[in-house]
């Protein structure tokens, strides 16, 4: 899948990453009250973990890969390119 092909150009590319953590903030289905919820749930982890980088995108609901694909590899490429800069 795009998602597999990505990570593997990534890993070819900046070499293996020690961790990759996706985290879905937004679902289209999901009322104001919940999407309000899952804000501040992601806020609160901003004290506890120190190189913590959010990014959202928007009008995207759990597949993020096959929904925003060029939005989500835009964000993983910049991310590996300041944490394993090549050269």
């Amino acid at each position: 899948n795009q998602f597999r092909r990505v990570m593997n150009e990534l890993i070819d590319r900046y070499g293996k990453p020690d961790e990759v953590v996706l985290e879905v903030a937004r679902d289209l289905k999901q009322s104001h009250r919940q999407k309000e919820e899952a804000q501040k749930q992601i806020e609160a982890m901003v004290p506890l973990v120190d190189d913590l980088e959010i990014h959202m995108i928007q009008d995207c609901g759990h597949w993020t890969q096959q929904e925003k694909p060029d939005e989500l590899n835009t964000v993983m490429l910049e991310w590996l390119g300041r944490r394993y800069p090549a050269g």
